[in-house]
């Protein structure tokens, strides 16, 4: 049963399931506790748009201020009265490690996508399944965006309980209509397809298929409760919300192409149904003010380019679920948890400094390893005078220097525009968060990270890190603003400084602005002209590679082509062609 806002407030302990990972919660921790309204699934300010829970009939409340049922669609009575835990259901198709399905993608897909299929012999279908959570009448609608190549009758299927009478409640038999909708018009919106009576559970659906005169478009079914039918012989309350199943969790047989409602082709003109979501452009443009490439994180995950990178996020879940901080995981443990809080993380821009007597920021990071270690503790929100640990940069950089890198609008990163913070104390301490979490140990082909000074500990220690650079300038090239020549050899970097968390049109991850230039690209690292990595070009926001040949000055670029640090250049890795860190300088 779906939750609602008196099914939750009677149960005095609840607990959460994400596929089979648990963990206790109370209806103080979270339904009501200035903790969760200070998240970003629960700060009103930010909202969750889930488009699989609409709210309007929950007096009182409103889905922006990010109900439970935005992300825990089902509740299953019989587990709650007769299970121990009373589990609550997650919402189905979780897919905890896919890179194009996963959970989270069904609000973080930014601008939203519909899925379409040319006309056919209807061998090739769109099927929505939803998870009814009471008996009764309910009007069904579709969502579509229209375009003047769609179908003029692309035929919607319902299928539904026969209750005509209180007969025919049990067993439940199944019967079906089709209607036939023109998709040419009247997208962008709800459209009445009927009212039919459904069962509880599963055992009704709609299809749209291929038999059609044009292309048809699959984007989202919703049903809205109309009233109780003779099967349901204890009258209780309503639904307090709709169902709604989009094409990020129907099932499709045949292939379907989906593409970002904004796309030419087929010539949609209004918005998918996931249009108005979250938006969120990747670290390189938010942090750094750089030119967007992407506008959520589902495409940062799935960045297009001949050297695009990403996180794996089957990778990250299983090497997480290798490690001795990892038994809180298992195989139906959702991969962005590694890094992120559900409940707990937070909007973290426009950042600012919201504690003036302590310091500390926002964050949305939490530490894979401190769910254990520091259950309910965010990384990155306070400085160690407060927690006792080098959360921020300016406090892991103690002894060293951190040097915040320009913005690509104007101020220093991560922001917001103008700000004069250079020091890192608005910055979490993304070494610690990376490599305490994995990057300390070799990964699947990528180096260990050793941004120590310490040539024992796995990776190379890295000029970028603590490890000292060649404070010779001139003859090796020149600091760029805001970097200074007569502090080399005292710089540590961020990870975030060069690499994205998600994914990037760039190999390894690397962003396309850094330290205020925008544009960068980087091909792979090796290869050959035309096809390698001209890092050059990319080392260059930072370094000043400019040689004088009448005073000899300067960084000497021995190819036109300059190579730098991939497998021809001179900065060769030192722990072999795999590395990414460890660079001679």
């Amino acid at each position: 049963m779906l939750v609602t806002k008196s099914r939750f407030e009677c149960l005095s302990t609840t607990f959460i399931v994400v596929g089979v990972l648990m963990w206790m919660l109370s209806c103080a921790d979270i339904a009501g506790a200035d903790i969760y309204s200070d998240s970003a699934h629960g700060d009103a300010s930010v909202g969750v748009h889930r488009s699989t829970a609409t709210c309007e009939n929950w007096p009182g409340e409103q889905c922006v201020t990010g109900s439970c049922a935005h992300c825990h669609d089902t509740f299953d009575p019989d587990i709650c009265q007769n299970d121990v835990n009373g589990l609550m259901l997650f919402a189905p198709n979780d897919n905890p490690t896919s890179q194009t399905d996963n959970f989270c993608f069904q609000c973080h897909s930014g601008n939203g996508t519909y899925c379409y299929r040319e006309a056919g012999i209807g061998s090739c279908t769109a099927t929505w399944r939803p998870t009814i959570n009471m008996t009764a009448n309910y009007n069904v609608y579709a969502w579509w965006v229209d375009g003047p190549n769609r179908a003029t009758n692309a035929p919607y299927t319902i299928y539904y309980a026969d209750m005509e009478t209180s007969e025919d409640c049990y067993p439940v038999v199944i019967v079906s209509e089709t209607v036939r909708v023109n998709q040419q018009a009247n997208g962008g919106q709800w459209n009445l397809l009927g009212t039919y009576p459904f069962a509880d559970g599963t055992s009704g659906y709609v299809v749209l298929s291929d038999d059609a005169n044009d292309y048809v478009v699959a984007d989202a079914i919703k049903w809205e409760f109309d009233s109780y039918t003779p099967c349901y012989d204890t009258v209780g309350d309503p639904p307090s919300f709709d169902f709604v199943v989009d094409n990020l969790t129907a099932e499709f047989v045949c292939d379907w192409t989906c593409v970002d409602h904004a796309s030419a082709h087929p010539g949609g003109v209004a918005g998918s149904v996931q249009a108005g979501g979250i938006v969120n452009n990747e670290y390189g443009a938010t942090f750094g003010g750089g030119a967007p490439k992407f506008d959520s994180v589902y495409d940062a995950f799935n960045p297009l380019g001949t050297w695009a990178s990403s996180h794996d996020l089957s990778e990250v879940q299983s090497y997480a679920r290798g490690k001795s901080w990892g038994e809180w995981m298992t195989a139906g443990t959702n991969a962005c948890l590694v890094c992120h809080d559900q409940h707990l993380s937070q909007k973290n821009f426009p950042v600012e400094i919201y504690d003036p007597v302590n310091g500390g920021v926002k964050t949305a990071v939490r530490r894979g390893n401190d769910v254990i270690s520091n259950p309910g503790d965010l990384w990155g929100d306070e400085p160690a005078s407060v927690s006792g640990r080098n959360e921020m940069m300016s406090d892991w950089a103690s002894g060293y220097t951190y040097q915040a890198p320009y913005r690509g609008d104007s101020g220093y990163e991560p922001g917001p525009a103008g700000s004069t913070v250079q020091g890192g104390s608005n910055l979490p301490n993304f070494v610690d968060a990376c490599t305490e979490t994995c990057h300390s140990q070799a990964i699947n082909g990528c180096e260990a990270v050793n941004w120590t000074t310490d040539p024992g500990q796995p990776g190379t220690p890295s000029a970028h890190g603590r490890a000292a650079a060649n404070n010779a300038a001139g003859d090796w090239g020149w600091l760029k603003p805001p970097y200074s020549d007569s502090l080399r050899g005292s710089y540590v970097l961020s990870c975030t400084d060069c690499h994205e968390p998600h994914g990037s049109s760039n190999a390894t991850l690397l962003r396309t602005t850094v330290n205020g230039v925008s544009g960068l690209t980087t091909g792979n690292k090796g290869g050959v002209v035309p096809d390698g990595g001209y890092w050059y070009y990319w080392c260059q926001a930072c370094h000043d590679l400019t040689y004088n040949f009448e005073t000899g000055e300067g960084h000497m670029v021995i190819w036109p082509e300059a190579r730098c640090g991939d497998s021809i250049g001179c900065h060769l890795r030192t722990d072999g062609d795999g590395g990414d860190h460890g660079y001679q300088f």
